[in-house]
Parts: structure tokens; sequence; C-alpha cells
């Protein structure tokens, strides 16, 4: 009987060991999972908030770079890449027409000719158009001397008035490149009998600039 007993309470004592073992070995799985998961979680976190400051650093600069791009796009500038300058025009002129003009020799120009005129003007007229680096037409067709010169920008204008007319005439030069890159002088004339197209002449050759 007594060996039953020894027996049963050995049973009972390995039972609590293996019952308490395996608690403890469950409690201890259950709480390194528990770690895992955290440390998992933690991160996700952290990559989601890498993501958003990333997103948001990309939004900015999308941001900054759509500004630059509208600034840009809202300037009316004309650019010849090839004859190295950029000349800024008033919102409601454009360029009527570029090129280089060429002698019956086949002799070409090495700088442009360009013709500048209002949007709206849409004739063949010379008058109330500003020409870069014209053929044949300068403001002494008015007259021999200018009236009066007057500042555009770091650049300076000659104002010729025909004697007994309602036309003027203004013209200047200006130092830039030619399409090899040397020195080379830039002639702008304009006749006009609309005094307003003698603003436009002096905002343009003010902003006259070497690429």
């Amino acid at each position: 009987m007594k060996t039953i007993w020894i027996v049963v309470a050995t049973a009972v004592v390995i039972a609590l060991i293996v019952g308490i073992g395996g608690y403890f070995l469950m409690k201890n799985k259950t709480t390194n999972e528990k770690k895992d998961l955290q440390s998992q979680i933690d991160n996700l976190n952290k990559e989601l908030s890498d993501l958003k400051t990333k997103s948001s650093s990309s939004t900015s600069a999308s941001t900054s770079s759509s500004s630059g791009s509208s600034s840009s796009a809202n300037k009316n500038t004309h650019t010849d890449n090839d004859a190295y300058f950029a000349v800024t025009l008033p919102d409601d002129w454009e360029v009527k027409s570029s090129y280089y003009y060429e002698t019956a020799g086949g002799e070409k120009a090495k700088v442009p000719t360009v013709i500048l005129g209002r949007k709206s003007d849409t004739s063949e007229e010379n008058t109330n158009k500003i020409n870069i680096n014209p053929r044949q037409s300068s403001c002494d067709q008015l007259s021999p001397i200018p009236d009066r010169t007057e500042p555009a920008g770091s650049q300076s204008v000659k104002v010729y008035i025909a004697n007994e007319s309602d036309t003027f005439c203004v013209s200047t030069e200006v130092e830039g490149k030619d399409n090899t890159g040397k020195k080379a002088i830039y002639q702008f004339v304009s006749f006009y009998d609309d005094t307003s197209v003698k603003d436009a002449f002096k905002t343009i050759v003010g902003s006259f600039k070497v690429l």
C-alpha cells in the first residue's frame, strides 16, 4: 500500500513539475512572440513614417519645381541659343520672323535678323515693329542726327524725329555674340507712329542678355 502512495505522490510531483515547466515555457514563448510582434509593429511604423516623410519631401519638391516652371513659363522670353542671346518681350509682343540673311552670292550673316511686333499686328508694314539687325534700315532715313537719347536699362537709345511728320525712329547698338561665339554688335531699330512702341523697344533693349 505504501508503495502505491509513493508512486502516486511521485506521479503528482512529476505532473506538477511538467505542468509548471510547461506553463513557464509557454509563458516565455508567448512573451518572446509578443516581443517579436511588437518589434515587427515598430519596424512597420518606422517604415510608414519614413514613407510619409519621403512623400512629403517629394510633394514639396514637386510643388517647388512646378512653381519654378510656372514662373519661367509666365515670362515672354525670346531665346536664340545659336546666337547666344535672349530678350524679354512685353506680354502682348511676339517674334514675327527670325532668319539669317544671305546674299545673292551665298554669303550668310553670322547674326540673326529678328522682327518683333504686337501679337495683334498682322500687317506686313514695318512701322510699329522692332527690328534686330535689320538690312539697309536705319533712323538716318528720318534725320541725320538724333533728337535725344533715353536710358534703357544699362543701355541708352537714340530717338529720331522726322521733320514735319508724325513718324519717329529709335535705335541703339548692343554688344553680343555671333553664331560662332565671337563678339558682335547687335543693331536695334524701330520706326513708329505709336509712342508706346518706344516703351516696348526700351524694355526689349534693356533686357538683352548674352548667353
